[in-house]
């Protein structure tokens, strides 16, 4: 058997070696512990990152959309923009720099550096007419003519 020094010794030599291996036995449940946290964490993260991707690429996918629809009536604004500058060309003419003659000696004058529209006026079908002189029935006052109807 053991002498209680022998005893001693073994104890004190085996208990500091126990407290080593609770420690680190500990130590390893934490880092466990902190190891499948960290691992929940990202899972986490990933589903959010799918997430806010999956709404990006919607928004994406209206904002082009969107643009095609604003083009589509970009073009069709542009094409009746130009409907309607023809159609202005043909009702009223541009007369450019008009130099006026004078009517006392027929000298001609300068101009004015503006161009001068000029305003070619049809008469309305009857039931169609507006506001303006000319329209049937004309307002009263209105002149046609150089005579008031």
């Amino acid at each position: 058997m053991f002498s209680l020094d022998q005893q001693e010794s073994t104890l004190t030599s085996v208990n500091p070696r126990a407290e080593l291996i609770t420690r680190l036995r500990a130590d390893l449940a934490k880092v466990t512990w902190q190891r499948n946290e960290a691992r929940a964490d990202l899972a986490a993260s990933r589903a959010e990152s799918e997430r806010l991707s999956s709404m990006i690429d919607h928004q994406r996918d209206e904002a082009m959309e969107m643009e095609r629809m604003l083009r589509a009536e970009l073009a069709d604004s542009q094409s009746e923009c130009g409907r309607m500058t023809e159609l202005c060309r043909r009702l009223y003419g541009n007369l450019g720099d008009v130099k006026w003659c004078a009517t006392e000696d027929g000298s001609q004058g300068k101009g004015t550096g503006r161009h001068i529209a000029c305003f070619v006026l049809t008469p309305n079908a009857k039931g169609q007419g507006s506001a303006a002189c000319g329209a049937y029935p004309a307002p009263t006052g209105c002149a046609s003519g150089g005579e008031e109807r």
